[in-house]
């Protein structure tokens, strides 16, 4: 996909998930951490198939592609890269546990997240 037609689609995405972007969406979150490849897998709800756009150098944005609901993130470099950029975010580290989903999905934590993936979104469209 070229550039445009990923503007194009992140701006899509903006609008078909205003309730992620604004923190009024109620999920969970289920999180698996790949150590050894230093990859945090974050997926809304039970995962399920996506199509995958990378938004940063190393954060990857998965949508259903009939609803363009934003059901997850894949993170590479996380701990190398992502927490040394956003260091807010070690509560995922904590939190992960291996195919067990954090069961109250913490407001608090998905909003940062949301906020922290709003931003993201923006730096990459004016780009």
């Amino acid at each position: 996909m070229d550039e445009k037609n990923i503007l194009a689609l992140l701006g899509r995405l903006r609008v078909e998930n205003n309730d992620f972007f604004t923190g009024q969406r109620q999920m969970t979150l289920d999180l698996d951490y790949d150590e050894q490849a230093d990859v945090m897998y974050i997926a809304f709800d039970a995962p399920r198939p996506a199509v995958s756009v990378s938004i940063d150098s190393g954060m990857i944005v998965r949508y259903d592609p009939t609803t363009l609901q934003i059901v997850g993130f894949t993170i590479t470099s996380f701990k190398r890269y992502f927490l040394a950029r956003f260091p807010e975010f070690c509560f995922l580290l904590h939190e992960q546990a291996p195919k067990s989903p954090v069961s109250d999905a913490r407001p608090a934590n998905v909003a940062a997240l949301s906020r922290t993936t709003s931003t993201l979104f923006a730096a990459y469209m004016a780009t």
